[in-house]
């Protein structure tokens, strides 16, 4: 696992909220074994919400909604 690129979406993740408006979504695309699940961890710290919105082939998607 690459901890730049680990250590870059968490900070995107923090960052996100700031530029969402009211009622707007934050989406990623991940491994769910290869890291997905700390950043959705992440989301739900960050946005108080998070889920699967999709699965294939190992990805997943994840999606918080700014409230």
């Amino acid at each position: 696992k690459n901890i730049n690129s680990v250590n870059q979406n968490l900070v995107m993740i923090e960052e996100s909220k700031s530029h969402l408006e009211k009622n707007g979504s934050f989406q990623l695309v991940a491994r769910h074994k290869k890291g997905g699940a700390m950043l959705e961890k992440k989301m739900l710290d960050v946005f108080g919400n998070a889920e699967k919105i999709a699965r294939q082939s190992g990805y997943t998607v994840y999606a918080s909604k700014k409230i």
